[in-house]
């Protein structure tokens, strides 16, 4: 079987560093390589995103790369999976090919959601950011850590914010596993809105809340695994 590169993007606020135990969990024939973002990890010293289409007009380049030396598939949480979604569409325009499309923590790209967060003042951004869990308060307690991470998170909920929800983009040809969290406001179960979105999807519910993804990484990867070896989209999967 030929090499499949699974490429992941982090969500708001992370770099590729959260992806780091994933790498020596896949086997042959897939390799996983995480993705970074400017203004963070080894990009640190590059400006800060600002625009959805800066994002993915910035990581486009680095996955039509990618795609020159064997098959990808896409993997996203949250923010990272809007980008994905984008990004898979301008890869189909372009008739590249994408084995897989992973969309994990997120509505579906055509649910309005809130997008007044980056306006927030600080203390009340704070309190949202907290609320949603995976990023501890000593993040905001510590000053010189408050000082990196805050503007980091600002930027990217701007990024996030300027997503079109009102966009009419075509249906996706590339097969679509959307992992949910059970307790997760972020999520669509609308099974027809998903159809909107692709002819071939499934949908995974796994128990937990926005970042389902850290206490879950092993039945993730596994799932991934599985889809990238075999599979046909089985529709609605609780586990």
């Amino acid at each position: 079987m030929k090499k499949i590169k699974l490429l992941c993007i982090p969500y708001a606020g992370a770099s590729s560093v959260i992806y780091h135990r994933w790498r020596t969990q896949f086997a042959a024939p897939i390799e996983m390589k995480a993705l970074e973002l400017r203004g963070r990890g080894y990009r640190m010293e590059e400006s800060l995103l600002h625009s959805m289409d800066e994002a993915v007009h910035d990581l486009y380049e680095v996955v039509k790369e990618e795609a020159q030396s064997g098959e990808i598939a896409l993997f996203g949480h949250s923010m990272g999976g809007y980008m994905s979604y984008l990004i898979a569409l301008r890869m189909e325009q372009e008739k590249l090919p994408l084995r897989h499309l992973f969309l994990s923590g997120m509505r579906a790209p055509q649910v309005q959601r809130d997008q007044s967060t980056h306006t927030l003042e600080e203390e009340a951004f704070i309190a949202r950011i907290l609320d949603m869990g995976g990023t501890p308060k000593e993040v905001f307690a510590d000053p010189e850590l408050k000082a990196m991470f805050l503007p980091l998170l600002r930027a990217d909920y701007h990024v996030v914010d300027s997503f079109d929800h009102h966009a009419d983009h075509p249906q996706l040809q590339t097969p679509l596993t959307i992992f949910n969290g059970s307790d997760d406001e972020a999520k669509t179960l609308n099974t027809e809105i998903w159809q909107a979105v692709a002819e071939q999807y499934e949908m995974v519910t796994y128990e937990g809340d926005h970042f389902f993804l850290n206490e879950k990484k092993d039945d993730m990867i596994a799932y991934i695994t599985r889809k990238l070896q075999t599979g046909a989209p089985q529709r609605m999967l609780f586990t």
